[in-house]
């Protein structure tokens, strides 16, 4: 997770032991990354919430202890992954999984999967970039880039020009991309990710 600003070792440690503060730092850290990539399953907020905060619990309950901070990332990917397609199936043969391990069974494209990961990694960077921005304009790029709203809505909501919003959105957009490329992001998933139109 090369994310974390904090001693991962020392994340490591205090996590393997189950330490509270640790656990709620880690919580803290990684929750928006996975919420996307449960979102990009379930399509609902709520079921990703649900999703995500199942598969922390379940993460504190495994009786594992962890090598490293890339072990508790891939393991979180993949019960988040379990619990929405769990979501996704009918109710009445939700019963029929009973652990972790028959995650293997899911049917996977191992593109669209890995994908969807990269996706949630770049927009977890990306709402942290927005979270420094002034209330304004953080507000522009939630309402464009988080929930889809068009220029003329979000400058109604806004009670602002048209022309001011999509000048702004740009401008914000292609802000943001210049600081993903410094921390070394990928210029191929961010254009893909963040067209400025």
């Amino acid at each position: 997770m090369k994310d974390l600003h904090i001693d991962d070792v020392a994340l490591l440690r205090g996590f393997n032991n189950r330490d509270k503060y640790t656990i709620n730092k880690l919580h803290s850290l990684v929750y928006k990354k996975f919420f996307w990539f449960a979102y990009s399953f379930l399509k609902d907020k709520e079921l990703a919430q649900d999703a995500v905060t199942d598969a922390f619990i379940a993460l504190l309950n495994a009786q594992d202890e962890f090598a490293n901070m890339d072990n508790i990332t891939a393991w979180l990917y993949n019960r988040v992954r379990w619990n929405c397609w769990v979501a996704l199936r009918p109710k009445a043969s939700r019963h029929m999984l009973r652990t972790t391990g028959e995650l293997m069974d899911i049917p996977d494209e191992d593109a669209t999967v890995e994908e969807k990961r990269i996706k949630a990694e770049v927009y977890h960077a990306i709402l942290q970039e927005i979270e420094k921005l002034p209330a304004r304009h953080k507000a522009i790029l939630k309402l464009y880039f988080f929930e889809g709203k068009t220029t003329p809505e979000i400058a109604k909501l806004l009670e602002m020009n048209v022309k001011t919003v999509h000048n702004t959105r740009g401008l914000l957009l292609k802000s943001i991309k210049n600081e993903l490329i410094r921390k070394s992001m990928t210029v191929i998933i961010l254009g893909f990710l963040l067209p400025v139109q």
